[in-house]
């Protein structure tokens, strides 16, 4: 059982998206994947309520508001499963906040709760806990706090926020040696970095960007950390129905939708106070003259910060992080304008796809992949930006809406290919995109979506004869 430990300690640390990857490569597109099993829904109707346990102050993922209902991102991701899987009528569930990760794992182990989020994604320390995790859910970037010079932190004490636990763990891990020092809030933490009473905190990034945006923080700074921390569902061991359920909802949520949940809730911890702006421009609004107009004054730019602020919000909302294009909120906003277009206009939808994603990541890693989803995403917008929009709605897939130049397109599309070809990265030395493509004018079609629908069965068309021509079985 150690050695079973350890190589599975090792695979979550070394290859984390595997059991992801395994999902996707099978289940992804399957009608199985959302069909439950027979022992599934026998243990469903002989449990027709569930408890779900989930950390209090823990934004965006989990919170709770101030009626005394859970609200986060987490609430999202619930109802998307229970809609996929086709639960909503079948399934009670209810709510439990814990303000320590430790009673919350107490009542998982007893029955008081059947599902507790979030829990770190940590083989090891599940079995010393005696629960089961599920797939995990999301992952977050890691951010050292610190002041003053970063070669000069001494990393000897670092502080976490008492009760969650999920800090801690991660500092007692990837900080080995280090003694973790305790405080009630965030605030707290961070004035210890302050007054040096700390050498540093450990801080995930939507709570270091919530936080390090104030005037009264000026003086820290931040510093990525190479593992990302890793959540997920658990429940208590021996209770695999209700894991296979859990596993089958998040395999079917797309992580776009994860996304998009996040940065929302993210967006509400992020906005500006008025104090704060007011911190910020003490100067400026002592030297105005008159009462009346310095408060005119400090509305009128407090507005103008709050709109730009929200502005670059809704940009995030509607981009993918990775690639700066167009994301699957965008386009799916974006088709339900175009049906009325069709009429006027040429119209060119392609769909890309990018061959041997999953053999780059299994053989040279998640930089690797993203360096050929970046290449790809920066060939399409040299070539297809000037003649319409490019959207990247999953891991490796790509669309384009191009209402300018379809009488050219044959032409865009050999100067598309050539770019492909002519691309070469670091850890990568070429690029292969299945591309599908329908044009208005060769229908008919009567909506957007008959076009996309052709496109599809195009690129799968190309797809396929990609992997004839290259020998792949694309199973292995």
């Amino acid at each position: 059982m150690s050695e079973l430990n350890a190589a599975l300690d090792r695979l979550n640390s070394t290859n984390p998206y595997f059991a992801k990857k395994l999902s996707d490569l099978y289940f992804s597109e399957l009608s199985v994947s959302t069909t439950l099993q027979n022992d599934e829904i026998e243990w469903l109707s002989s449990h027709p309520d569930i408890v779900v346990g989930y950390i209090d102050d823990y934004l965006p993922l989990c919170d709770m508001d101030e009626n005394g209902n859970p609200t986060g991102s987490m609430m999202d991701i619930i109802n998307e499963m229970l809609t996929d899987l086709k639960l909503k009528d079948k399934v009670n569930m209810s709510f439990v906040a814990y303000n320590s990760y430790e009673s919350m794992l107490s009542d998982l182990q007893t029955g008081v709760v059947d599902v507790a989020f979030p829990v770190n994604n940590d083989v090891a320390l599940a079995e010393k806990s005696n629960i089961f995790l599920s797939d995990e859910v999301f992952a977050t970037p890691m951010y050292m706090i610190y002041k003053g010079d970063f070669a000069d932190v001494r990393k000897n004490r670092i502080a976490a926020k008492r009760g969650t636990s999920i800090a801690d763990m991660y500092i007692k891990r990837f900080i080995p040696g280090a003694e973790v020092v305790y405080f009630d809030n965030i605030p707290d933490m961070l004035d210890a970095v302050l007054d040096g009473s700390v050498d540093g905190a450990v801080l995930n990034a939507f709570r270091k960007d919530a936080y390090l945006h104030k005037v009264s923080y000026s003086g820290l700074n931040s510093v990525l950390m190479k593992v990302r921390a890793r959540r997920c569902f658990a429940v208590k061991r021996g209770n695999r129905e209700l894991l296979s359920v859990l596993n089958r909802g998040v395999t079917v949520v797309p992580q776009e939708i994860v996304l998009t949940s996040v940065n929302s809730y993210a967006s509400r911890m992020n906005e500006p106070t008025f104090k704060d702006y007011l911190m910020q421009n003490i100067t400026s609004v002592m030297l105005i003259s008159g009462i009346v107009i310095a408060v005119v004054s400090v509305l009128t730019a407090y507005s103008f910060i709050m709109r730009r602020t929200r502005k670059k919000l809704d940009y995030i909302a509607h981009h993918d992080s990775l690639t700066g294009l167009f994301n699957r909120l965008s386009f799916n906003e974006d088709l339900k304008k175009w049906d009325k277009k069709l009429s006027k206009g040429n119209v060119v939808v392609a769909v890309m796809d990018l061959n041997d994603l999953k053999r780059i990541n299994d053989g040279l890693g998640h930089e690797a992949g993203d360096e050929i989803i970046v290449g790809a995403a920066e060939c399409m917008e040299k070539i297809l930006s000037p003649f319409g929009r490019i959207y990247r709605i999953g891991g490796d897939e790509f669309t384009a809406i191009l209402d300018k130049g379809a009488d050219d397109w044959p032409g865009i599309l050999r100067r598309l290919k050539e770019r492909f070809d002519g691309w070469s990265g670091k850890y990568v030395n070429k690029l292969a995109v299945a591309i599908g493509t329908a044009k208005s004018s060769d229908g008919p079609f009567e909506n957007i979506n008959e076009m996309f629908a052709h496109a599809d069965q195009e690129m799968y068309k190309d797809k396929a004869e990609y992997y004839k021509t290259a020998g792949v079985d694309r199973r292995r």
